[in-house]
């Protein structure tokens, strides 16, 4: 019995452009994760479309028309091109295999992805049974060489499991170990773009831990071999490595349960904050990337002394190393700055929150963090979850935790008070201090900011007069 494609379980805004689509491209097929996502029954928040017909040139330029959208020309060669709409809508056109369609889907990754809908009458080619594989929720390969076709669906074979929940046929963790070193013909901008996917998958953490243990993660990133089997005393159960893959896990349960912690005040802030893209990726995903990297540091400088074992700066050390491996895989200067901070910051909530935390400090910290407190807590919270040797019991967890949701609820307050006035500028201190621009000015007045915000100072006026003050001090 032939199958139709169940274009009904999608909302009616996309149904109309699938339509508009079909009008113009008769002879072409959607294939790819539309279909796939459809047929799992996931909800489409956005459309990412995937057509292919035989004049795939001809296709995208009518489209483009249509749709008063911008033609992007991916590969003139292979004859590859993109539509991109507002509003969350993608359209890739490319060119129908020689043979057909049953010869382009037995050219694919995985089964589940190699099922194509007519457009003319949206019936369904499915010759490899993938719709069978999606009711079973298994990712099966197509074939032998589909690693060895495009080395970035080693990536994929973790990623898209990770993101629709499904699991892995028993022969694709040994196909990912042979082909492996088909990865090093990926351009480093297609992995990150796969990275993405994995990474702000709700659990990333047993797909990462499966990337490594088929020797395709430690390909990527060598570095993280050389944190396995390194020990760190009493106040930890486990080496570097595990611990890293310990706080990635926790990071996966912390970002899906701090929704629904009642001791967190305004939740509703602190997630909008979690789920804001910094660039291509979201928060939460790199996030979860900072927990994998957080400990980077600790292998380079690792020493014994009078019978400890200690890891002094290894918070600057893995923040620059982080930052160059992410250059590597392009990441975009505003994630890597973020990814930099959070590691090099990622030990200064546990040092506050064993200090008497004095309104000072914490706002000393919030300024240092850089508008990015609420992250640099939430990792030294997983962090601190992911510990547990003879020296560190619950408890201390537990006071942690209570201290870092302390300093959220606080920072949670300070962003959704209103904005403090500004009091005074630099002209005002160079003047009343009589000296010219100079790194003073800027030290004097973020001096007035944190005074104004602990309270003590309120007007323009008891701003002057504290500046004064520095004037007679230094006369």
């Amino acid at each position: 019995m032939r199958t139709s494609f169940p274009l009904n379980r999608l909302g009616d805004k996309w149904q109309a452009i699938i339509r508009r689509v079909r009008d113009l491209v008769e002879d072409g097929f959607i294939v790819g994760g539309v279909v796939r996502d459809v047929f799992i029954g996931r909800d489409i928040e956005k459309l990412d479309l995937d057509i292919v017909c035989k004049d795939a040139a001809s296709a995208a330029r009518r489209l483009a028309e249509e749709f008063s959208s911008p033609l992007i020309e991916l590969d003139k060669k292979r004859g590859i091109y993109r539509i991109v709409m507002e509003e969350g809508v993608q359209i890739d056109i490319a060119r129908l295999h020689s043979q057909g369609i049953e010869a382009d889907l037995l050219g694919r990754d995985f089964t589940v992805d190699a099922i194509a809908v007519r457009l003319s009458d949206f019936s369904v080619i499915d010759p490899l049974n993938g719709i069978l594989d999606i009711k079973k929720r298994v990712l099966r390969l197509v074939s032998e060489r589909a690693f060895r076709n495009d080395g970035l669906r080693l990536v994929r074979a973790f990623s898209i499991p990770a993101v629709i929940g499904f699991k892995l046929d028993k022969g694709v963790l040994g196909a990912v170990r042979r082909d492996k070193d088909y990865i090093f013909l990926v351009a480093k901008e297609r992995i990150n773009q796969e990275l993405r996917r994995l990474f702000s998958a709700k659990e990333v953490f047993p797909w990462v831990k499966k990337m490594y243990e088929a020797d395709l993660f430690s390909l990527m990133f060598p570095d993280i071999d050389m944190m396995e089997a390194v020990e760190q005393g009493p106040y930890h159960h486990l080496d570097v490595l595990k611990h890293s893959f310990e706080t990635l896990r926790r990071m996966d349960e912390l970002l899906s349960s701090i929704a629904h912690n009642s001791r967190i005040k305004k939740r509703r802030v602190l997630m909008e904050y979690v789920h804001e893209p910094i660039g291509s990726w979201r928060r939460d995903a790199l996030l979860k990337w900072v927990a994998l990297w957080h400990d980077l540091g600790k292998p380079m400088v690792m020493q014994d002394r009078d019978g400890k074992r200690v890891f002094y700066g290894h918070d600057r050390a893995g923040a620059k190393r982080l930052k160059a491996i992410m250059r590597e895989y392009k990441f975009s200067v505003r994630q890597i700055r973020f990814c930099y901070l959070l590691v090099s910051m990622h030990l200064r909530p546990g040092d506050l929150t064993k200090e008497a935390v004095t309104e000072r400090a914490v706002y000393r910290f919030f300024r240092q963090a850089e508008g990015e407190e609420l992250s640099v807590l939430l990792l030294s919270w997983a962090d601190a979850w992911a510990t547990r040797g003879r020296l560190n019991p619950w408890r201390n967890f537990y006071s942690h935790r209570k201290s870092v949701i302390d300093l959220i609820n606080k920072a949670i307050e300070i962003r959704t008070k209103p904005s403090l006035p500004k009091l005074i500028s630099g002209e005002d201190v160079m003047e009343i201090l009589g000296i010219g621009p100079s790194p003073m000015v800027g030290r004097v007045l973020e001096e007035v900011r944190e005074a104004q915000a602990l309270g003590r100072i309120r007007t323009r006026d008891e701003a002057l007069e504290w500046i004064s003050s520095i004037e007679v001090e230094k006369g």
